[in-house]
Order: structure tokens, then sequence, then C-alpha cells
């Protein structure tokens, strides 16, 4: 008990700290933001990263002597110097877990980050409204706009008010979704990429009628259920685009979509640019 007070002050602190320190700059020194699906192994490296760990099975995580196992509505906070690993289990659901990783070998929001290992993990609240912001952060580090550096910023800084206010005095909290919802946006989370999904496998998933969910999904999170799961899968088809070398209709497929037409008709029109035409413009290079 006490070691988990003393996590949750220690990553309050830390969070505190960033915002201050990321709030003074007039750039952000963001190498990455993006989400891991599978296993990952990283290299030593200057980083200050925050990791929402969204959905998936019970993930182990090692850092030098540190080890956690991470379960959905984990917030992971480490310097990656020492570099590190992570293991999902081998037959379990695809993993989503959400980083933002701040460069921090030339300024740092706290001292002595290089130091000695850190991996600190606690658990948050309002899990789907916390991945839409790391989501948005994702998108506007992909493109290249307008004050493109003040709205990274002016959202990085929005996302860690939020890991902060969900870590800590929970009246503080914004507002959730309900019970149901929040599980249906957390199982789609995991599930989004495989075809068939169906309103009333959410519905199921949400313990409500096939109407009731539909209208409540709606009126909570803004879109329908099967929008939401566009909006996931195009999302997953940039960042496949971005980051492999699978050509156009296997990123269709990895990202859920069984009819590569219907693939390029949807992301036409969600993106403004057919699937080809994205990746060899190189917008949103990783």
């Amino acid at each position: 008990m006490l070691e988990s007070i003393k996590k949750l002050s220690e990553t309050c602190n830390l969070i505190e700290n960033t915002l201050i320190w990321a709030n003074r700059l007039e750039a952000l020194p963001l190498p990455y933001a993006g989400e891991d699906r599978g296993p990952f192994k990283v290299k030593g490296r200057a980083l200050l990263e925050f990791g929402l760990y969204a959905g998936g099975g019970p993930t182990h995580i090692q850092l030098g002597p540190h080890e956690a196992a991470l379960k959905p509505g984990t917030l992971v906070t480490l310097n990656a110097h020492f570099g590190y690993i992570g293991t999902p289990p081998a037959d379990g659901p695809p993993l989503s877990l959400w980083w933002t990783s701040f460069d921090v070998a030339n300024d740092s929001p706290v001292p002595d980050l290089d130091k000695a290992p850190m991996l600190l993990t606690v658990p948050v609240r309002n899990v789907a409204r916390l991945v839409e912001r790391c989501r948005s952060v994702c998108r506007l580090h992909k493109q290249q706009q307008p004050f493109q550096a003040i709205r990274l910023k002016s959202e990085v800084l929005n996302l860690l008010a939020d890991l902060h206010e969900s870590v800590a005095d929970p009246s503080r909290s914004p507002a959730a979704y309900s019970p149901g919802i929040e599980e249906a946006v957390r199982f789609l989370f995991t599930g989004y990429d495989r075809a068939g999904l169906t309103r009333g496998e959410l519905a199921r998933v949400a313990h409500l009628s096939e109407a009731h969910f539909g209208r409540q999904f709606r009126r909570e999170v803004g879109v329908t259920p099967l929008q939401y799961v566009t909006r996931l899968r195009v999302a997953r088809a940039c960042e496949l685009l971005d980051r492999t070398r699978l050509n156009v209709e296997e990123v269709g497929r990895a990202a859920g979509f069984g009819d590569p037409f219907h693939f390029s008709r949807t992301f036409r029109k969600s993106v403004g640019v057919s699937p080809r035409a994205y990746r060899n413009a190189g917008a949103g290079r990783l």
C-alpha cells in the first residue's frame, strides 16, 4: 500500500514538473508519439517517456532491475537511458500502448534523470478519453501545417494535464464515459482491426441492447460506433503506411478492411488522398 502511494506521488510530481518544463519551451523535443501493438525493445536513449496501456493482455516490461506487469488502464513512466523491453502474451490479443517521448539529452524537467533506471506504473481513470488525447498528439506529431509547433505543444500540455488529473484527485478528473461505453471503447482499442466487427457485438460487450447502445454511444462519443471503428482503422492504416513496407492491400487487411476497394474509398474520404498517394508523398513520417 505504501509503495503504491509512493508511486502515485512520484508520478504526479514528475508529470507536474514535465508540464512546467514543457510550457516554457518554444518547441517541444518530441522525437516520438505513437502506438505499440506488439512486443517492443528499445535501446538506451536519453528519453523521458509516458506510456498509456489501453488494451491487451498482461504485458511484462523490464527496465534494468525494475519489472512490472502492465494491464489495461495503466500509465507507465520511465527513463529510456538504460533501454527496456516489453513482452505481451504470445497467444493474447494485440496490445495498445500509446507513447509520448521527450528528448531530455540537453534539458530535463527533473535533475539526474540519467543516473539510475526508473520505472513507475500507476492506474489511471478515463482511459478512453486519454487515448483520444494520445491519438490527437500522434496525429499532430505526424502532420506538417501552419503553426505546427504551437498546435503540438498545446495538445501535449493538454495530455499531460489530463494524465495528472486521471492519476491524482478523482474529484478533479474529467467526466468519464458511462461504464458500458467505456468497456466498448476499450474493447475497440484491440479489436477494431478484426474484419466483420458488428454493432451487435459491441452492444454485448457494453451489456446494452443494440438500439440503446447505438444511441448512447453517439451521445457520449459524438459519432456512431461504426464511424468510430473507421476512425481507428484509418489511423492504423496511416501508421502502417508510415512505418512498414506492406503493400496497400496488405495495409488495408491489417487495419481491418476486408475489401481493398472499400479501404481505398474510405481512406481517401477520411484523409483526402489515396493510400498510395499518402505513402508516396511521405506524409506523416515518424
